[in-house]
């Protein structure tokens, strides 16, 4: 580790998803555009190119500027596509992910136009048509890397708690965003008024993003921190969707100490709490804000963290999308390990 990398204070892992926990967001960010760095080089060696998906919010802004900032990876070699867009916005419109991501990477990275992959939300009037468009392009270039956040509702890319499907047939849809996600777009400073913000997205979906081998996911700031407990404590299911991140082999979530402060503060607790029921997530964050989720590793002492044992009811559906969503991660994470061979 060079002087100028940032450190851990805590290092842990909750199922197969690896989680580290920095001092503040800056930290953060620069530990996760460190690792897509060797990502994107890890993949180009092998393939001469890497396909990559980037989150456009403001909680990505470390982490991008640290990409920005890195003189390692070759910008020649990368196709860069993003998760999710408003339906029915253009462009140039100031809250437009497409504009976020021209204005905090592509273009400072010089990344020719002709390797941008972007979502034509403006295209509102034939909507299934612009889905299978991008899902033309995911299939025509498989996606080697996910750059994702959280939302505080639970979210991966646009896909909310009502919508979310482990077993999604398609790589790409029209969704509505629920209202925690509408309200959260507010108050990260996108709209001026909550009625200004779109009620429908186009995005990715959940297996779409789960089939890449590696997923880096960057959640800074207070406001995440339930959705943190919930990820890392609560049932893998819709209510959450981003529990389903526990389930894949190559994904790393890096926190600040903010998004953390819920779990660090379960690590000092006492050591086991069962949990019985499909408990939804709000009940969850209540029913354990009692016990511990077991020791953390801190500092440079190796800790192992217990397990928080849940007991869910017997529900054929669920449990098929339990085993899809795991067959869905093995081959991503298999897929990971026969191209670093």
């Amino acid at each position: 580790m060079g002087a100028s990398d940032p450190r851990t204070i805590a290092r842990f892992s909750v199922d197969s998803l690896q989680v580290q926990v920095y001092d503040d967001r800056a930290g953060a960010g620069r530990a996760a555009a460190l690792a897509v760095e060797q990502a994107i080089r890890d993949r180009q060696k092998a393939a001469g190119h890497a396909n990559v998906v980037f989150a456009a919010a403001p909680s990505q802004n470390e982490f991008l500027a640290g990409l920005v900032a890195s003189r390692e990876i070759d910008w020649s070699g990368v196709v860069g596509f993003h998760m999710d867009e408003y339906l029915g916005l253009p462009s140039d419109h100031p809250a437009s992910f497409r504009r976020y991501l021209q204005e905090h990477l592509f273009r400072l990275v010089g990344l020719d136009q002709s390797r941008v992959r972007l979502i034509p939300g403006e295209r509102c009037d034939r909507p299934l048509q612009t889905c299978l468009g991008y899902e033309d392009k995911l299939l025509a270039e498989p996606i080697d890397i996910v750059c994702a956040g959280i939302g505080e509702n639970g979210h991966l890319a646009f896909n909310d708690p009502p919508v979310a499907d482990f077993l999604d047939p398609v790589k790409v849809k029209v969704v509505r965003l629920d209202q925690a996600c509408r309200a959260q777009q507010f108050h990260d400073g996108c709209f001026d008024r909550i009625e200004d913000v779109p009620t429908h997205a186009f995005t990715l979906t959940i297996p779409a993003l789960l089939a890449a081998p590696h997923l880096s996911v960057v959640v800074p700031g207070p406001r995440k921190a339930n959705a943190v407990l919930t990820t890392l404590r609560g049932p893998i299911s819709e209510a959450c969707p981003a529990t389903a991140l526990r389930r894949h082999p190559g994904a790393t979530l890096y926190l600040d100490r903010d998004a953390a402060r819920l779990v660090l503060d379960l690590g000092r607790l006492p050591p086991h709490r069962r949990v019985v029921g499909e408990l939804s997530s709000m009940r969850l964050a209540r029913s354990i804000a009692a016990p511990s989720c077991g020791k953390l590793q801190t500092g440079m002492r190796r800790v192992r963290p217990a397990d928080l044992t849940v007991h869910r009811q017997s529900n054929p559906r669920s449990e098929e999308k339990h085993r899809a969503l795991g067959h869905s991660c093995h081959r991503a994470g298999s897929e990971s390990l026969r191209r670093r061979s």
